[in-house]
């Protein structure tokens, strides 16, 4: 594998990026669901491949959007506020557009053991509430799609925050909540 450099974002940085090209964010649509797929989007670091395919056709099952993390720009990003109350993203910096929205929750999928929690660390600075981690290897579409109903489920038992300042909360409570 190749190294890379780790940049952790601080809540600063995180509030400057949402200064610079996400100003007005309207809140997400309740029971919203929104998948960013990598599809074939090539790593330099390692070589993954993620069932992106299976996990699409999952969350459209579920009631949910999809969208090519490669389509994405700061017009594109923007306009998915809406359906974003729950983002699914395959594990990568794709995930850092939920700068652009204000999700409840956020589902990452790996594969090959491979994640670095930067994004939980710009998740927990923007207050997203629950956060969870699936290792999604050789899954069918089926297969992921009860494991993403079961992290609904449990994130929907959880009381909700109350206002933004509530939506706080420890990043290593929020990694449990993953297992």
């Amino acid at each position: 594998r190749k190294r890379m450099p780790l940049f952790y974002w601080s809540e600063e940085y995180v509030r400057a990026f949402q200064a610079c090209y996400a100003p007005t964010r309207p809140p997400p649509a309740p029971g919203s669901l929104l998948y960013l797929g990598r599809y074939d989007i090539a790593s330099e670091a390692v070589a993954r491949r993620y069932p992106s395919e299976d996990t699409a056709r999952a969350v459209v099952s579920m009631g949910g959007t999809v969208a090519r993390q490669q389509a994405l720009n700061v017009e594109t990003a923007s306009q998915l506020a809406e359906q974003a109350e729950t983002v699914v993203a395959d594990h990568g910096s794709g995930v850092l557009n939920i700068m652009f929205w204000r999700p409840r929750a956020v589902i990452e999928l790996v594969v090959d053991d491979w994640w670095v929690n930067n994004n939980l660390f710009v998740a927990h600075d923007m207050g997203v509430e629950h956060y969870a981690v699936i290792k999604v290897d050789g899954l069918t579409s089926l297969e992921i799609t009860r494991k993403l109903d079961a992290c609904l489920a449990h994130f929907r038992s959880r009381p909700a925050a109350l206002d933004a300042g509530e939506r706080r909360s420890d990043p290593i409570s929020q990694g449990r909540e993953a297992r």
